[in-house]
């Protein structure tokens, strides 16, 4: 857990600049991460299954399995201050029941889920950035190994980001160097 409000705010400062590093915020959506929010549905039985990445201001759906029409959104609204406070599985067995979520859009919206549970992207210097969540629109709970193949997925997610991210930057180097030499 994170002590204070000056530790909150340069996590926040650190989480900030790695994404933008990385730069995956308002990328195209692409097909492993679809492939991971697919399997993650298919092994916890959760009919959707959302890969949101965070800025200071909103998240961003990287891959939705399950539903139709979800936009971006503010970040507190999506995760209040959990998200940032700990590197722990979320999970909230029947969220009608959690006060913290009433007013949340998937709650009281068209679609109401009852379930909810998030593990979170952690980069390899522990910046989170972002969660891999499931949903289910009746109580639910996930068991040991659903919990393992989340935070395993998020590991994935995290490495697949960082490596695309290191072979974008080497390719803009190479191309410059080889535009430099034959101009």
């Amino acid at each position: 857990m994170l002590e204070n409000q000056s530790e909150m705010m340069q996590d926040a400062k650190k989480r900030l600049h790695q994404s933008r590093q990385l730069n995956i915020l308002d990328s195209q959506y692409e097909a492993l991460y679809n492939s991971i929010t697919k399997l993650a549905a298919k092994i916890t039985h959760m009919p959707v299954v959302i890969i949101t990445l965070s800025d200071e201001n909103r998240i961003w759906i990287k891959s939705v399995k399950g539903l139709n029409g979800i936009e971006d959104g503010p970040s507190q609204q999506m995760y209040g201050d959990w998200l940032f406070k700990t590197s722990s599985c979320l999970e909230i067995a029947d969220i009608s029941k959690d006060y913290s979520y009433s007013e949340h859009p998937f709650v009281n919206g068209e679609t109401k889920f009852m379930f909810y549970a998030a593990a979170p992207i952690t980069l390899p210097l522990g910046e989170i950035i972002g969660v891999l969540s499931v949903f289910d629109i009746k109580p639910n709970k996930l068991d040991p190994i659903h919990r393992d193949v989340l935070f395993g997925l998020t590991q994935l997610i995290s490495n697949a980001l960082v490596i695309k991210s290191f072979t974008e930057k080497n390719l803009s180097l190479v191309t410059e160097s080889a535009i430099s030499k034959y101009s």
